[in-house]
């Protein structure tokens, strides 16, 4: 991998997008006005397009910038998700347009270089470096930590200070090295951002993506995902330490589900479910969300990929018999995983029935009963009932993908 231009670029404010000349065109005027562009980390991503020169219009206020065109020097395409504009009578002092993308026109290439946000040393000890390396279809995807930090040292700060930073750096490119038209690697990154923060359990994205021919760049896209970037979390994955060889393999079965009409939008609400359950929040809200994304799973599962059942036999099943099938089907243990923490008299209840418990425990969420009152048990079994269901969760989607490895250990 190209450690050189790696760390050249992050040490050259990767975030400055664009510094330079910005025509601003209407039917009645052209502008010609110096603006910068900048990819903001902190507080949360965003793209910033900052102008503080006086504007004097021709047209009225109301219509700035919406009724103008606008264009770099590099003749870059902008997706506008809203802006600020200061006045002073009829003068525009300064404005600021928040941006969900910003790239130049596809183009044919031979590599395209990223860099990841906010993943973590998957499948390593922080005293481990290693090259990942993905293989699906015709593509090849390398990456590794960023070259240029020390990896105890820049984990640490990202969870104290639970930011937003680049972790890693990588390539994709066509495994006979021909060249590819950048608009092909939309989907391969949507699928390789979902993988790395299912296996991370945290947000990852990939902002930054520049393309080359011939070690020229020829490039750019500058993305943020609008509402669904979340700072850095002190969570954990599901993936072991110990290696990434199956981790690497995994991937492909990944890319093959998720781009199933069938999967994908199923996948990506489940992920969205996943993360939220995996950081901070109340552990009540995170067990009701969790039963939401078992029953969605298990739904596509059973209903329209397997056809065991159909639309009214589902519903006649209680949440418990669902899931209890939906595991058998998947092969996931029913057993209470921390039966040994729990009081006797809570195991003798749900008979070491993990399901039992975890449905049973959910239902008193939205429907208290008088015998049991979830909010009189104590934080410790609260936190076992959610691990529970964490472990079904992501049992139920590496099971769907069939995998077949070795887990990563939990804390109790």
């Amino acid at each position: 991998m190209k450690d050189k231009f790696y760390v050249d670029v992050l040490n050259e404010k990767l975030f400055n997008i664009y510094e330079g000349e910005i025509v601003y065109q209407s039917q009645e005027e052209l502008i010609p006005i110096y603006s910068k562009i900048i990819l903001q980390n902190s507080p949360y991503p965003q793209i910033l397009l900052n102008t503080d020169i006086p504007m004097s219009l021709k047209v009225g206020m109301d219509s700035f910038p919406h009724g103008y065109g606008i264009r770099t020097m590099k003749n870059h395409m902008m997706n506008i998700s809203g802006s600020e504009c200061s006045y002073n009578e009829d003068i525009l002092e300064g404005f600021t347009m928040y941006l969900n993308g910003i790239k130049t026109d596809d183009k044919e290439v031979d590599e395209v270089v990223f860099f990841i946000m906010n993943c973590s040393h998957i499948g390593l000890t922080i005293y481990e470096e290693t090259e990942y390396e993905f293989v699906h279809d015709d593509w090849l995807i390398k990456f590794k930590f960023r070259p240029d930090k020390n990896i105890e040292n820049h984990y640490d700060n990202l969870r104290k200070n639970r930011g937003n930073e680049i972790t890693h750096v990588g390539s994709i490119s066509k495994r006979d090295k021909t060249c590819f038209n950048t608009e092909e690697i939309e989907e391969i990154l949507f699928i390789l951002e979902w993988y790395l923060s299912f296996c991370s359990a945290q947000s990852v994205s990939i902002p930054i993506q520049i393309g080359f021919k011939n070690e020229s760049k020829v490039w750019e896209n500058y993305v943020i995902k609008d509402n669904t970037m979340k700072h850095f979390q002190d969570s954990y994955g599901w993936v072991p330490k110990g290696g990434v060889d199956a981790f690497n393999k995994f991937f492909s079965n990944v890319a093959t589900k998720l781009k199933q009409e069938l999967w994908k939008d199923v996948l990506q609400i489940a992920l969205n479910w996943y993360l939220e359950i995996k950081g901070n929040g109340m552990i009540e809200n995170k067990i009701i969300s969790t039963q939401i994304a078992l029953e969605q799973l298990a739904w596509t599962y059973l209903v329209n990929q397997e056809q065991m059942l159909d639309k009214e036999g589902y519903k006649k099943l209680r949440a418990t018999d669902i899931l209890k099938l939906f595991c058998y089907q998947l092969n996931i243990s029913k057993e209470i995983i921390y039966e040994r923490l729990l009081d006797e008299d809570i195991v003798k209840k749900y008979q070491k029935d993990g399901v039992f418990m975890f449905v049973d425990f959910r239902n008193n969420l939205v429907h208290p009963d008088k015998k049991m009152n979830v909010h009189q048990l104590d934080v410790n079994t609260q936190a076992i009932v959610y691990e529970q269901g964490v472990y079904f969760l992501e049992r139920a989607l590496t099971g769907i993908f069939g995998y077949e490895g070795k887990y990563r250990k939990k804390m109790y």
